[in-house]
């Protein structure tokens, strides 16, 4: 284009004409064909190719970066995958650790793994917050939603009312450790389910448990809560081996290999004592029953004491072979009352007493 020296005094008035033009017209394109010679230093020109502004310094063409004051971002370069951020009036400032690289936000990382990737090593929490400080309104509440096809999970905080984890479709919710599910939720009617240590609970069908709790396998239950059915309202087990239970009966019973509670206590063992009343560690009384189902009352202190009424006890109040002590004391008598096997028979007799 134009020869900035041009024109001179010398020149026609022809080239005049067409010397002045030319100027004009790399004035009015910023140079933008980028031929012009002899240009004043700080003459200006457009580069399309880069849609950038240049600054002829004498010599050659520097880059022009329009400022933020300016309503630029001061910036002449910026690395792939950053993104510019605010730096008060001074040029925007970029991160190594923030980028959108293929479709992933990196957030403390140059590498984002994930959509989006928050990474920090320290000896202190790293945490992604959603805030939502009104504590004025009711519906106050902040949530997290995770969502695959029909799948949505979600974490819900409400001011002044709760804070739930969980899907709001038809679909499972897993607690993992180390890669295993070990609580579930399985359905509206099954609510908890552990794989393998802890609790499972819900509304089942038939004399399926409403609770129960177990250690390593449903062989090795450590509890049962039931809600219908014929089995135990409440049942302990050790390694698979029922060791006490409460039936439908209200029956409690104790014992290794007891199936079934006689009595609304019924202990049972075939070694060791079966009950023990006690005072302290060591001072109790035992009461056990021999394999012949005889009773043995086995006080540590080594004496058994029991209260005698003042009056005879009527015989009809007597089953058969049942034995009853009461005191006689005008004539200083023990009077021994007995029903015998019959259940009509009754004898009685005395110990005088000195």
């Amino acid at each position: 284009m134009a020869n900035w020296n041009n024109p001179l005094l010398s020149s026609t008035y022809t080239n005049f004409l067409s010397e002045v033009k030319a100027r004009d017209d790399d004035a009015v394109t910023l140079n933008h064909a980028g031929t012009a010679t002899n240009l004043p230093t700080n003459a200006k020109k457009w580069v399309s190719a880069s849609s950038k502004f240049q600054n002829w310094n004498g010599s050659s063409f520097d880059d022009l970066v329009l400022s933020v004051s300016g309503g630029g971002t001061g910036l002449s370069t910026l690395a792939t995958s950053r993104i510019p951020y605010g730096n008060g009036t001074g040029a925007l400032s970029s991160d190594g650790n923030f980028v959108f690289n293929s479709g992933a936000l990196g957030v403390g990382t140059g590498s984002p793994s994930v959509l989006g990737h928050f990474y920090t090593s320290q000896n202190a929490t790293t945490e992604v917050k959603v805030d939502n400080p009104n504590t004025t309104d009711t519906n106050s509440r902040a949530k997290l939603s995770v969502i695959a096809g029909n799948a949505t999970a979600a974490i819900n905080a409400i001011h002044n009312d709760s804070v739930s984890f969980g899907s709001n479709t038809a679909t499972k919710v897993n607690l993992y450790y180390n890669t295993s599910a070990v609580l579930s939720l399985e359905s509206a009617t099954s609510a908890l389910v552990a794989s393998s240590a802890t609790l499972q609970s819900g509304g089942l069908a038939g004399n399926s448990p409403a609770f129960y709790g177990y250690r390593n396998s449903s062989s090795d239950q450590a509890a049962f809560f039931r809600q219908d059915g014929s089995c135990d309202i409440v049942r302990f087990d050790k390694s698979g081996t029922q060791v006490a239970f409460i039936d439908t009966n209200g029956n409690l019973g104790i014992g290794s290999g007891l199936g079934t509670a006689s009595a609304k206590l019924h202990a049972q063992a075939s070694s060791g004592s079966q009950l023990r009343l006690a005072y302290n560690a060591s001072n109790y009384t035992n009461l056990d029953v021999s394999s012949a189902g005889n009773l043995y009352l086995n006080p540590s202190g080594g004496y058994t004491v029991q209260k005698a009424p003042n009056a005879a006890l009527a015989d009809g109040s007597l089953s058969a072979s049942n034995i009853v002590f009461y005191l006689n004391e005008a004539g200083n008598l023990l009077t021994v009352k007995a029903k015998y096997a019959d259940g009509t028979t009754v004898k009685t007799g005395t110990i005088a007493l000195a």
